[in-house]
């Protein structure tokens, strides 16, 4: 096992299999050619042995000892490629990330999530809900295809301030006929943190985790957001 640590987060490795393989395959290999020599060495002149099947079983040996020379490489090149992510992730610490999700985290009376859906709606309607299951807030959103940010000032329906915290969002959109329109939500979140395990590097954005390569967008806190 290997502890590395890069820009203040640690990685752990785990390269004994791959050692324990090699060294097994080399130890069976040396067994195997101690064995054929003591054969050749006592076999009968006039009937010598087919050495077919010897030449077969060394050829198997060096194509496995060659695959596990290749996974080790690919170990390798996996733990440079999870390094570069987790330097990339580091630098989002402290900005604002998009990732999919319903979930809007309101700080400093500030929430944000995004919306998508890929045809017109007559109506969308925007719902806020609280931890425990409660309507704080019902607004309406913009109803042309595309992409849209929804900024809540954490007030309810009745002007009062909220507490901070998250927040579980509803998007519905309705069409022609009131006809169904699928939406895709998106939230946002400051970056808190950055993990790496199991050849995963994810993002901590409070209390989510979110994979790396599934956040949209990166933006800074105060920047403002397009609607």
């Amino acid at each position: 096992m290997e502890v590395r640590e890069v820009n203040g987060v640690q990685i752990v490795e785990q390269q004994a299999g791959d050692t324990n393989s090699t060294a097994s395959i080399a130890e069976n290999f040396d067994n195997f050619l101690t064995l054929l020599t003591t054969q050749l060495q006592n076999q009968d002149p006039l009937s010598p042995m087919d050495t077919t099947e010897f030449t077969n079983q060394i050829t198997q040996f060096a194509q496995v000892e060659q695959s596990i020379n290749t996974n080790n490489k690919l170990d390798r090149l996996i733990d440079l490629q999870n390094t570069s992510q987790i330097t990339t992730g580091v630098a989002y610490i402290g900005k604002l990330a998009e990732a999919p999700g319903d979930l809007m985290v309101l700080e400093d009376g500030s929430g944000r999530i995004g919306y998508e859906f890929n045809q017109n709606a007559e109506q969308v309607t925007i719902g806020i809900i609280d931890q425990f299951g409660n309507l704080v807030r019902s607004d309406s959103g913009f109803t042309s295809a595309g992409r849209h940010i929804y900024q809540w000032d954490g007030r309810d329906d009745l002007g009062n301030l909220v507490s901070d915290g998250e927040y579980q969002v509803l998007v519905s959109a309705v069409g022609p006929e009131d006809s169904f329109i699928a939406v895709d939500t998106t939230t946002f979140a400051k970056v808190t943190g950055v993990e790496a395990a199991d050849g995963r590097v994810t993002l901590n954005m409070g209390s989510l985790s979110v994979d790396l390569e599934d956040v949209k967008s990166i933006s800074l806190p105060d920047e403002p957001s397009e609607s």
